[in-house]
C-alpha cells in the first residue's frame, strides 16, 4: 500500500517539477523582447543623463574661463 502511494506521489511531483523546468527552459530559450525593450530605454536614459552632465561641465568650464578672461581684458585696458 505505501509503495503504491509513494509511486503515485513521486510521479505527481515529478510532473510538477517537469512543468516548472519547461517554463524555466522556455524563458531561457525564448526571445525576451520585453526585457530587451526595458534595457534599451534604461540605457538611453543613462546616456542622456551622462551627456547632460558632461555638457554642464563643459558649459561651466567655459563660463568660468570667460569670466576670468573678461577680468584680464578690463585690467589691461586700464
Amino acid at each position: 500500500m505505501s509503495s503504491s502511494f509513494f509511486l503515485i506521489t513521486s510521479l505527481f511531483f515529478s510532473d510538477i517539477k517537469n512543468k516548472k523546468l519547461e517554463k524555466i527552459n522556455r524563458k531561457k530559450n525564448g526571445n525576451d523582447w520585453y526585457g530587451f525593450g526595458i534595457q534599451v530605454i534604461k540605457n538611453l536614459i543613462y546616456t542622456m543623463l551622462f551627456g547632460i552632465m558632461g555638457a554642464n561641465f563643459i558649459f561651466y568650464y567655459k563660463v568660468l574661463n570667460l569670466s576670468s578672461d573678461e577680468d584680464d581684458v578690463v585690467e589691461k585696458d586700464n
